[in-house]
């Protein structure tokens, strides 16, 4: 017994480990193939945002205990008011969020955002839950014998896998607004963020109804703001006790490159 005992956790922690390096061998691939998509359009390290986006970044990732990881920032001349993060630390920022961030806080919390994906382990969270899933989808639809494949789907969708996705994004506000409290951020530039997003979303589009945010993966933009708020307290008594200077307003450098750079088209 113990003889067969042992081959088990031998078998098993072999399985994991070509598993673990199937999904990294994976993870890379899809950066390289990001990297591909966006070649022509990805920044220089030079150019001004690049280089704020790595210098913002640098407190965040102290902040966050993960500064061994293999992080790598880069910034994609795209109008699209965007950023994500693969595992592994990939972010991808594109410049269509500059005009809506502005300021070195309000890019903090963009980035404080994408790096607690990472520290949540939310990608490693996602393929369990979408295991878990799919066993649940084929016991409901063998078991009840729907014959509408397509209903269970919804409801499945719906009912569970957005919610699912909402309170990851809802987590990786609340972490990301403790990670840039920690590194000494304005924690109030994170609910001036989504607020700004709000603003940005009524003049290009229209704003969200409570139906449009039930069907989506995130939060709504206002929803966001308010819990935020909530949060602050506890925020701002992280950044209190993480001997930070006093808060201040200040027009820093980045704003004032980000407002000639958008004036000029974005980058040169």
């Amino acid at each position: 017994r113990r003889s067969w005992g042992n081959t088990y956790s031998y078998m098993m922690m072999m399985m994991m480990m070509i598993l673990f390096y199937r999904v990294i061998l994976i993870l890379f691939k899809a950066w390289q193939e990001i990297k591909e998509q966006y070649k022509a359009h990805i920044l220089p390290a030079s150019s001004t945002y690049s280089q704020m986006v790595r210098r913002v970044a640098g407190p965040l990732i102290e902040a966050s205990g993960l500064k061994d990881l293999d992080w790598e920032f880069i910034v994609v001349e795209e109008p699209q008011a965007n950023a994500f993060v693969l595992p592994g630390g990939k972010v991808c920022v594109f410049t269509g969020i500059f005009p809506i961030v502005e300021t070195e806080d309000n890019l903090s919390a963009v980035l404080a955002h994408e790096i607690a994906h990472v520290v949540a382990r939310h990608s490693a969270e996602n393929m369990s839950f979408a295991r878990v899933l799919t066993i649940v989808y084929w016991t409901l639809r063998l078991t009840l014998q729907i014959d509408a494949p397509w209903l269970l789907n919804l409801f499945m969708q719906v009912g569970v896998q957005l919610p699912f996705n909402r309170r990851c994004e809802s987590e990786a506000d609340h972490i990301g607004l403790l990670l840039m409290s920690k590194a000494c951020y304005n924690p109030e530039a994170a609910a001036n963020l989504w607020e700004k997003f709000h603003e940005h979303e009524g003049k290009t589009e229209k704003r969200g109804s409570s139906v449009s945010q039930f069907l989506s993966t995130h939060p709504g933009h206002e929803s966001r703001a308010k819990q935020i708020r909530a949060w602050m307290p506890e925020a701002k008594t992280i950044r209190s006790a993480s001997s930070c200077p006093p808060l201040e307003e200040v027009d820093s450098f980045f704003t004032k490159a980000a407002r000639a750079q958008a004036k000029r088209g974005f980058f040169s």
